[in-house]
């Protein structure tokens, strides 16, 4: 099978007026891969800086977070509808889709699809799996609810996840490649209980270069 893994990283978070009506922030970076479960390998592997509309400039809060300055945008930025054409290409080659907090990652890719009329009735009906929802129980990280004083697991950050798997924690988080390589490491070992990096050194070389371990 092939599992597409997909991040983004963008200019904000989805926010929501006092009416319930949502706005959407716009995407910076879109990073995927297509991993082949039989072959034990990334098959591809695609990392967009992305245009923004003429005269928007990259928030500076964003910035302290992904590092991707609105001059950086403007000059190695590409056309969204490109990079979207792109991605649904990929989309159409995978069996799954994968992701750390998938559903703001595919939220925020239907609204980019809207914006620059674009369509793939794939990316909703695909098989979804999302690594902070399943690593839940995995990690068994713990809280106490304020109101209750309920002990629950929260939902784990994609390093905590990582470390808990792996007794390694990677570097260059919030890069959105570094993220979907990390996200796939992850989801081989919870969902195909295997370490894609071991039995393929040019991906381990390429990750423990990416992430710094």
């Amino acid at each position: 099978m092939r599992y597409l893994i997909f991040d983004t990283e963008t200019t904000g978070l989805i926010k929501k007026d006092d009416f319930g009506v949502k706005t959407y922030p716009h995407v910076v970076q879109l990073s995927w891969v297509l991993y082949n479960d039989q072959m034990n390998d990334v098959e591809i592997e695609r990392d967009r800086i992305i245009l923004l509309p003429e005269g928007m400039e990259v928030p500076e809060e964003t910035i302290a977070i992904h590092g991707i300055t609105t001059e950086k945008m403007r000059t190695e930025g590409v056309e969204p509808t490109l990079v979207i054409d792109e991605f649904i290409e990929d989309l159409s080659k995978c069996d799954m889709i994968i992701g750390h907090n998938v559903d703001f990652d595919k939220s925020i890719m239907f609204e980019e699809f809207k914006r620059n009329k674009k369509f793939d009735y794939r990316l909703g009906q695909r098989p979804v799996y999302c690594t902070m929802t399943m690593g839940k129980n995995v990690c068994k990280i713990e809280r106490k609810n304020k109101n209750t004083g309920e002990i629950y697991y929260k939902k784990p950050k994609l390093t905590e996840l990582h470390e808990h798997l792996f007794k390694e924690t990677p570097a260059n988080l919030h890069n959105s490649l570094i993220d979907v390589l990390v996200t796939c490491r992850c989801f081989g070992k919870l969902y195909l209980n295997r370490d894609i990096l071991e039995n393929n050194v040019p991906l381990k070389n390429h990750f423990t270069q990416l992430c710094s371990l």
